[in-house]
């Protein structure tokens, strides 16, 4: 019964994507659903941009093992990000008109910074839409029993088919009723355990016992606890996705009020989670499961009664799926508008609009790959930010505010970024890499004016 509901339900999606195609007349409205969204659908696409696997396998395994030190980067990371976008950057955007954030970087920068931080934003995302891949996988073989390869390719066929055919207009439709959806779903779960407690319970009790929020009192210490903020607080604010929701919306206003409330609402429904392990973990024990990221979900399987599996597994499907579709359709948007469409000046609206339908489909295949060859959901997400962080956070920040700032900090920023990152990540810093990542774009930025006034010195 459980696997009916649940195939049923990804069919309705699928047919839901479909029925929004009959928006989409242009490129806009595959990309950025004509700029039209109200506010209640802006809010939504704005909270499910992450609030997927993550979230309710991947923040939640990090909790029960590391406590909240290991859920900074998300959900509070993720919540930081979203709330500075609409304090702070939305009002730089939205009246640009951008398709992508890689126009910006072409007209502050020029053409070569934008072929350089459109091809890091395109990588990044191959990683990203992998995670999102294995939860689908990892939920459909629970809820089957079917193979992992076979789930993992029919949820990605999934993804990909709504999203092909509705763009931004099916993801922000589906966002809505899947938000609903989770915050209903994860919501029952946790009232429906918390009701098992034993009497005179304790919460805090559940708290995991080196839960500390603040890091050791080393430099070490607290450049990690500084780097799991940054990762998707600093590092998702140049990411596509956010970049979307920002232009999507139907006017400045709806943009800021929306990120800032999704921001907010993200936090606090991504404490259900956290705190749904912890029961299950006290109430049931590990339940012997090897994989962490799969201990709320066998536990629901082993222990709830069917409409709370149906409820649970629909919000967390529901909630893969918005983040699942949403990397690809920004993943497509910055290869077509940034990469491909510049090398053929004479394409038209109807061929650009066909162009970034046929992107979906390609960089599902590669992440359908990667997917299959990497399976730490919280691992292959924190990549995708921290590369955009090291590269593109210092850039983006300096060509706003820094008026003087040229090419050459923007490139000197972005290299110094990556190498040291990369080496850092090849002698095993962990996230320290991220950290001294940072700190090499800024100090390459800021460098960049010195390469300015050493090259003029030559020309002179």
């Amino acid at each position: 019964m459980l696997a009916t509901l649940t195939i049923l339900y990804l069919l309705l999606t699928v047919v839901a994507g479909i029925y929004s195609s009959r928006k989409i007349n242009v490129a806009e409205d595959f990309a950025l659903a004509g700029r039209k969204l109200p506010f209640h659908l802006s809010l939504t696409a704005f909270f499910a941009t992450w609030f997927g696997a993550e979230t309710i396998l991947g923040a939640s395994s990090q909790f029960a093992t590391k406590g909240f030190k290991g859920v900074i980067e998300d959900p509070f990371g993720a919540s930081l990000c979203l709330i500075l976008t609409g304090l702070i950057f939305v009002k730089c955007f939205y009246p640009k008109g951008y398709l992508s954030i890689g126009d910006f970087f072409k007209e502050r920068y020029g053409a070569s910074v934008e072929f350089a931080t459109s091809l890091l934003q395109a990588l990044s995302y191959f990683t990203y839409s992998a995670a999102q891949f294995v939860a689908l996988a990892i939920v459909l073989e629970a809820v089957t029993n079917q193979d992992f390869t076979i789930c993992l390719i029919a949820g990605a066929l999934l993804v990909v088919t709504y999203t092909y055919f509705g763009g931004m207009w099916a993801l922000a439709f589906t966002d809505f009723v899947q938000a609903i959806l989770i915050i209903i779903g994860l919501s029952i779960l946790a009232i429906y355990l918390w009701k098992l407690l034993p009497i005179g319970y304790q919460p805090l009790a559940l708290i995991p016992k080196n839960t500390s929020f603040l890091p050791r009192n080393s430099f070490n210490g607290w450049a990690e606890f500084s780097a799991a903020w940054m990762i998707m607080g600093f590092g998702s604010i140049p990411s596509q996705d956010v970049f979307q929701r920002i232009m999507s919306a139907k006017s400045e206003k709806v943009a800021r009020n929306s990120a800032i409330m999704a921001g907010i609402l993200y936090l606090l429904v991504a404490m259900l989670p956290l705190l749904i392990v912890m029961l299950c973990l006290k109430i049931y024990g590990n339940q012997n499961t090897v994989n962490p990221q799969q201990i709320i979900p066998q536990m629901v399987l082993r222990h709830m009664p069917l409409p709370i599996q149906v409820l649970f597994f629909g919000a967390l499907l529901s909630a893969i799926l918005s983040t699942a579709s949403a990397s690809l359709l920004a993943q497509a948007t910055v290869i077509g508008e940034n990469l491909v469409k510049p090398r053929f000046k004479s394409i038209d609206n109807q061929q650009f609009l066909n162009l970034l339908r046929f992107l979906v489909i390609v960089v599902s295949i590669v992440s359908v790959i990667i997917a299959l060859n990497m399976t730490n959901i919280f691992f292959l997400s924190s990549i995708s930010s921290s590369l955009i962080l090291v590269t593109l956070f210092i850039p983006m920040v300096g060509g706003l505010w820094l008026k003087k700032s040229t090419q050459y900090n923007a490139w000197s920023g972005i290299i110094l970024g990556i190498m040291v990152y990369c080496y850092c990540l090849f002698i095993q810093m962990g996230i320290l890499a991220v950290f001294w990542g940072f700190v090499a774009s800024i100090i390459g930025f800021l460098l960049g004016f010195l390469v300015k006034s050493g090259l003029n010195k030559l020309v002179n």
